[in-house]
């Protein structure tokens, strides 16, 4: 089938015309089912976003926010600053991009501050995300072919995506990030042909805002510039185009570098620190850069190296594995254009992941829109080749969405943790002072209402700040410790030594609450 010069696919004359006919149906179909998907995807994140047990990130980033909002100053108080090395972070935050903090204050000024209101900001962004990859698609599968179904039905996947609706669930700015960044794409491809230099001023504009939101925006702004050059190569060297593009990181520039410059000691050291986190890429072999992006990526996310019903996880990556080696092995696929710039698009995304900010397995959610599509992809061409396998594809699918959403489902009722944090709170209030000093992760932040008592500070003092009155272990803290008793045996050593001032006063399921022992005692 011949390409059209913007990548998408030809229509269909003579005797395609009835398969045309056929794929309008199904279309109508697919239509109606992704208004379903999405729906039962906001619900699923909307009940993880209730029930899910909180994270110290997200009390890091809202302790931030809520001070903006509440106090007008932009200072992470939850977290002790004594040896941690994040200088005067209490007054102004710069160890994370500011932007999804801005937009979080702003949200808090609107409503109550709750773990559940903070997370329905990431929430947002959710059908951000869905209707960008859509309208990305949409302009690269334009004809009346098999190929018109891909949007919708990439759509709909990602929505069924257990990384997906998990990360909207998390009050972090990791789906923002993503949704600026398929926003970007979305907006080039959609303007480009109209009117090159807005094209390259808004798809940019959401790169630098996705940059802002956090680090891996430069994600993005590889795809964007793979776009960028596939579709216009010789057209973007003009003044006008150029400067375009230019704007938004000029503009973002000048923004970020004034509040920079009211404390750049304190945003040099607080980078520093969090810049010091470990990283995987130890070598500069590409085959064991690979695996380790695989191993500790994709087979952590996927659950294929935990025990328990998360291996179920591992459903979805053999699907995207699947989809990924038919587009490149059946020639039918790997000739249209769109199809291979989907390829292109993940070879950028997973090089990029694979050397950048190997942290976390939850930043796959800026590759996981394009194992979607190429998903999409490979089912809209089966179905259509295929029409016997039909049901077995529309099994598959059902299959796909129910383990991913009844996933989230099963965590968010039988992992919830309010009632149990919720009474280790009472009790602790009942058993301290107003003055008394708190030491605990900032994921209890949301439960004790910003109490400013609250410092997130697992070494208790040990490292120059006031020995706390009160010790919270939960499992953030008991996953920590029981790592330092290997990778750091010298300050667990002291940990100890310094909890034999402490009495264990509470104990019920995973929450431990020990009070300081008084002379005597």
């Amino acid at each position: 089938m011949p390409a059209r010069r913007d990548g998408g696919l030809s229509g269909a004359t003579g005797a395609g015309k009835g398969k045309v006919i056929g794929m309008e149906r199904m279309l109508r179909h697919w239509r109606y089912l992704l208004g379903a998907v999405i729906l039962l995807s906001l619900v699923a994140a909307a009940t993880d976003a209730f029930h899910r047990t909180p994270w110290s990130d997200e009390g890091w980033f809202s302790s931030a926010s809520y001070n903006l909002a509440r106090h007008g100053f932009l200072g992470t108080t939850v977290i002790e600053t004594a040896g941690s090395g994040l200088t005067r972070i209490d007054q102004r935050t710069y160890w994370v991009m500011p932007l999804f903090l801005l937009g979080q204050a702003l949200w808090l000024k609107l409503v109550p501050a709750t773990l559940f209101t903070a997370r329905l900001f990431t929430l947002f962004w959710h059908p951000v995300a869905l209707l960008s990859l859509y309208v990305f698609l949409a302009r690269l599968f334009p004809a009346a072919t098999p190929a018109r179904a891909v949007p919708a039905l990439a759509a709909g996947l990602l929505a069924c995506s257990f990384h997906f609706i998990d990360n909207a669930a998390f009050a972090r700015p990791d789906l923002a990030c993503a949704a600026l960044g398929l926003a970007a794409l979305a907006s080039y491809v959609h303007f480009r042909e109209r009117n090159l230099p807005l094209a390259m001023l808004v798809a940019n504009a959401c790169i630098a805002a996705s940059g802002m939101m956090h680090p891996n925006g430069i994600f993005h702004a590889l795809a964007l510039a793979t776009l960028m050059l596939w579709f216009d190569g010789r057209r973007m060297w003009r003044w006008p185009v150029i400067l375009s593009a230019a704007a938004p990181y000029l503009v973002t520039a000048a923004a970020w570098g004034f509040y920079i410059s009211l404390d750049y000691e304190a945003f040099y050291q607080q980078m520093h620190t969090n810049g010091t986190n470990s990283r995987w890429t130890q070598t500069l072999n590409p085959l064991a850069i690979i695996w380790a992006e695989i191993r500790e990526r994709y087979l952590v996310a996927f659950g294929l190296i935990t025990r328990g019903t998360s291996v179920l996880k591992g459903v979805t990556l053999l699907a995207y594995v699947g989809a990924v080696a038919a587009c490149l092995a059946h020639r039918r696929l790997r000739s249209q254009q769109p199809v291979r710039l989907l390829l292109v698009l993940l070879a950028v995304y997973f090089a990029g992941m694979s050397v950048f900010n190997q942290k976390l397995s939850y930043y796959l959610i800026h590759i996981i829109p394009i194992y979607a599509s190429l998903l999409a992809v490979w089912v809209a061409d089966g179905w259509e080749q295929n029409p016997r396998l039909r049901p077995a594809f529309a099994a598959g699918l059902v299959l796909l969405a129910g383990l991913d959403t009844g996933g989230i489902f099963l965590k968010a009722y039988t992992r919830s943790y309010r009632a149990e944090q919720l009474a280790m709170v009472e009790f602790v209030r009942a058993n301290t002072a107003p003055e008394s000093r708190i030491a605990g992760s900032a994921a209890l932040l949301y439960s004790f209402d910003f109490d400013t008592r609250l410092k997130d500070d697992p070494y208790i003092g040990l490292r120059g700040s006031p020995q706390p009155d009160v010790l919270i272990v939960e499992n953030l803290y008991r996953d920590a410790y029981e790592a330092w008793k290997t990778e750091r045996p010298a300050d667990m050593k002291r940990i100890f030594g310094r909890l034999d001032g402490y009495r264990l006063a509470y104990r019920k399921a995973e929450y431990e609450v020990y009070l300081r022992r008084k002379e005597g005692q």
